[in-house]
């Protein structure tokens, strides 16, 4: 998940715009997992749906106040860090297995 930099948690996304896939797929599921694990739920945020790719792009370009993305896509976040940073990811919240 990447975010804004003024967003320091998880729980600052109440009321925010969060870009991720549609629901059924593992990073709208995702999504769902980070806000349960941190006291909000889906009715909290505002979720755009946008690809991994697209919403990794369009969070660098400005838009949105996250975005459910994995690699090679985070990379693109990294490497534009006044864009925003990589507040968690599947390794601080291990619930996908290949």
């Amino acid at each position: 998940m990447a975010v804004r930099n003024d967003i320091a948690s998880i729980k600052d996304l109440k009321g925010k715009t969060v870009a991720a896939s549609a629901p059924g797929t593992a990073p709208y599921f995702t999504l769902a997992w980070f806000l349960r694990k941190n006291g909000l739920s889906l009715k909290d945020v505002r979720v755009v749906n946008m690809e991994p790719g697209p919403a990794a792009q369009a969070f660098v370009a400005g838009q949105n106040d996250a975005a459910m993305t994995y690699e090679p896509f985070l990379s693109t976040v990294r490497a534009t860090p006044q864009s925003g940073k990589i507040i968690a990811t599947t390794l601080d919240y291990p619930m996908i297995m290949d």
